[in-house]
């Protein structure tokens, strides 16, 4: 008997006992349901998290005052000296340093808020990536003279202008009761960005002089945009390293006064953290798959008692023991496919209302669903059912067809 053959009588059986198959097909449909759910919600909320971590930037590294050691936190500001040593390395396509003040009282009209005001220098919305919107940045004279002007986040010109653009560049807000002019209106920046759309940007020098002159020329923090196609974020660390050590004067025993965060590798240890937990939960997910098995196994030995005489006649006519194994191991492949092609569906389904209720709460997962996963589940499916056939189908071929024939 050919494959199709015994697909076709394999069909024709499961058919003759619809209720018992469905039942059967039960276990199988759960488990790859639950499978093609849990991996593919799975990845898609790995894919929105590394979104997020990529949105700080994986080709940037993130320098702070203050080093650790073991005497303690050494203190030491950061300066724009600092970021224009750093920027002369052959490999670093933009640098940027800024500081920050929270809660300062922004007005306009009857409108005010505390809000935190960033000052910033010419390279900031590189290494930021960020992107003006509406009027324009800071121009190199203005950056100099410490001039009275500002760049508004998403959050801050819907606040104090309203929903659109029209009628802002031009206008003046009052910073800590001081006007500045909107010369500018920052684009949308979501996810790891979003603190940017709450902020206030101006001049880094006017920040010193008028908001905090007691750390002025002192800088928060310095940003460093690394061309990653020749150098890689972990290799960019000890040049940087080397340079501010000599910027501050330290002895080759003095611990760092800094210390540099490297977000790209957090990210490959998120994403080596994560895939386990993927595959953790696919696997656990995976155990109904084992019942589903054993649930198909325990069906196919009832078959096989009820087919006896059946099997004693096709031996008599001339089948020999491995055309009534093939036969039985098709059955038990082909009722694990329909299965798992039922728990596919279902699984792409759940997967989808999941991302629906996400959505509901403000997150963007978005599912991973690809024709490679579709496939292996599937072909998963076919070789739960062969394998718990086998022990069945062996039975099955084992029956001498004398015994068979006799058998009521």
């Amino acid at each position: 008997m050919n494959i199709f053959a015994s697909v076709k009588e394999a069909l024709r059986s499961l058919r003759a006992n619809k209720m018992r198959s469905v039942l059967t097909m039960l276990g199988i449909f759960i488990g790859i349901s639950a499978v093609v759910a849990m991996y593919s919600i799975g990845v898609g909320v790995k894919n929105n998290l590394a979104s997020e971590f990529e949105a700080f930037g994986s080709d940037r590294l993130q320098i702070y005052s203050g080093g650790i050691s073991s005497d303690g936190r050494n203190e030491k500001p950061l300066t724009a000296a600092d970021a224009a040593a750093i920027a002369e390395l052959p490999f670093v396509t933009a640098v940027s340093s800024a500081d920050s003040v929270s809660g300062i009282t922004v007005s306009r009209n009857e409108i005010s808020g505390s809000i935190r005001v960033t000052g910033i220098d010419a390279g900031y919305l590189t290494t930021q990536g960020l992107t003006i919107e509406a009027g324009r940045a800071f121009i190199e004279r203005e950056r100099q003279n410490g001039s009275f002007v500002a760049i508004l986040g998403l959050d801050n010109r819907k606040k104090f202008f309203g929903e659109t653009n029209e009628s802002v560049i031009g206008e003046s807000i009052r910073i800590d009761n001081q006007a500045y002019t909107v010369v500018g209106v920052l684009a949308d920046k979501s996810g790891g960005g979003a603190t940017v759309n709450k902020d206030i940007l101006i001049p880094v020098e006017t920040l010193g002089t008028r908001l905090n002159p007691s750390r002025r020329g002192i800088r928060e923090r310095i940003e460093v945009k690394v061309n990653t196609s020749s150098t890689q974020l972990t290799a960019a660390e000890p040049p940087i390293r080397d340079i501010l050590r000599a910027q501050h004067g330290l002895s080759e025993s003095a611990p760092d006064d800094f210390y540099i965060s490297n977000i790209g590798s957090y990210l490959e240890t998120f994403n080596a953290v994560f895939s386990i937990f993927i595959f953790f939960l696919s696997s656990v997910s995976g155990i109904s798959l084992v019942v589903g098995g054993i649930g198909i196994m325990n069906i196919m030995l009832v078959t096989v008692t009820e087919r006896t005489k059946e099997i004693g006649l096709r031996k008599a006519v001339g089948a020999n023991n491995g055309n009534i194994r093939t036969q039985f191991l098709i059955e038990s492949g082909v009722l694990s496919l329909f299965g798992g092609m039922i728990g596919i569906l279902f699984g792409i389904g759940i997967s989808y209302l999941v991302r629906f209720g996400a959505s509901m709460m403000g997150y963007n997962i978005v599912p991973e669903i690809s024709p490679i996963m579709i496939l292996g589940a599937c072909a998963f499916s076919i070789l739960i059912g062969v394998f718990f056939g086998v022990y069945p189908a062996g039975r099955a071929a084992a029956l001498q067809p004398v015994i068979a024939l006799r058998t009521e």
